[in-house]
């Protein structure tokens, strides 16, 4: 399966940015797959869609919304809003469901979720959502994120492993602020990372989750770019981008790398580093 997260934190200046983070690991077959992609920037270049469970139901509807928004303009350019979008993904994903042919009774359930996020100009925020499957009517449907605990802005938790993230983020959160439901006002910030860190550096051989996390950050400008991770620290000098280990001749990379203990990133172009939890 998957853990993924997706949440608002503020950036550089006190700026919203919308983080998204997942792990690397497909197994099955006596096997751990440790380099794969699991979150897609779509080509509007403001948004990304993410999956947790089968990816032989999660690819193919993945990679064909990123086609149709690639193929129609309104959509690419963002002259479509992003909320338009959400509802476009719907109705892209339940038109496939209609193409499956399950010969084997029960192979027709798919057994995968979405996170779907971004940034909607008309609304002037980030907007993020849960594409989660009702068997009950064989139908993909939406499922908005609200508040978390409190003063938080959201967060969606996606995968086998997303319940006990979110027992872990709370821990944390508590032990850093106090009773995070009594706060005013407050914002997360690379908690969620850490959590993340934490689990697949505990993690073991069969767990369903494992390899580099990986990173993908959507600005208001807009903007949606990937992070490099050092892992499993940045004294290993191994970079990973989506999952996989960057080749040598791939060391000057144009895009900033983040140290998963600091929280400080650098970037192989430039050379200034960027301090304070992912402030780049």
């Amino acid at each position: 399966m998957t853990l993924a997260m997706a949440w608002v934190r503020k950036g550089a200046g006190g700026v919203d940015e919308l983080v998204t983070v997942s792990d690397s690991r497909l197994n099955g077959g006596g096997r751990n797959f440790d380099c794969v992609p699991k979150i897609l920037p779509l080509k509007r270049n403001d948004s990304i869609i993410c999956f947790a469970g089968e990816t032989d139901f999660a690819y193919p509807l993945m990679l064909q919304l990123s086609l149709a928004i690639e193929g129609h303009f309104p959509a690419v350019s963002r002259a479509v809003d992003m909320t338009k979008i959400a509802g476009f993904t719907i109705r892209t994903f339940n038109q496939m469901l209609k193409e499956i042919d399950p010969y084997v009774k029960g192979q027709h359930v798919p057994k995968t979720e979405f996170i779907l996020a971004g940034y909607s100009w008309q609304q002037k925020s980030f907007k993020i959502w849960r594409v989660i499957y009702n068997k009950g009517v064989n139908l993909f449907e939406l499922k908005p994120c609200s508040v978390w605990h409190g003063p938080f802005k959201s967060i969606a938790f996606a995968g086998d492993w997303a319940r006990e993230a979110e027992k872990q983020l709370y821990r944390l959160m508590t032990d850093r602020y106090g009773d995070i439901r009594i706060l005013k006002e407050g914002c997360l910030d690379m908690e969620p990372f850490e959590v993340l860190r934490n689990i697949l550096r505990a993690g073991k051989r069969h767990d369903t989750v494992g390899g580099a996390p990986q990173m993908v950050k959507v600005y208001c400008y807009p903007n949606a770019r990937p992070v490099g991770i050092f892992w499993p620290d940045r004294a290993a000098e191994r970079v990973y981008l989506l999952g996989r280990q960057l080749l040598l001749e791939e060391k000057n990379i144009d895009f900033w790398q983040l140290n998963p203990d600091t929280l400080d990133v650098e970037h192989p172009l430039h050379s200034r580093t960027a301090t304070g939890a992912g402030a780049a």
